[in-house]
């Protein structure tokens, strides 16, 4: 099952709208932790944000709430390994796996 998951995720960083981060364990706690979300810039150039919990997911346009999202995202991003690292990570757990 591992393997299978980490094969999707090999495939899916191929995808050129999407960037793929891995937070090591090692950070501990970040904001990232509270909850889901995914960030899409529009083709006119706005940003929209999907929310998810336990209970339903929400698309959200608000853009206060797109800001503090964006300030969430630049900080789980600086605890990120980078794109190159990140898959290098999975292709390593891949083979221990």
């Amino acid at each position: 099952m591992l393997d299978a998951q980490l094969d999707r995720l090999l495939e899916v960083a191929e995808l050129p709208q999407l960037r793929l981060h891995v937070v090591p364990l090692s950070v501990g706690e970040h904001v990232g932790l509270s909850g889901g979300f995914v960030l899409v810039e529009l083709t006119d150039g706005e940003q929209a944000i999907y929310l998810e919990n336990a209970a339903r997911g929400h698309v959200v346009n608000d853009p206060e709430t797109v800001r503090f999202i964006n300030r969430k995202w630049d900080s789980v991003l600086g605890e990120a390994l980078s794109t190159g690292t990140s898959l290098d990570m999975i292709r390593k757990l891949k083979v221990t796996s």
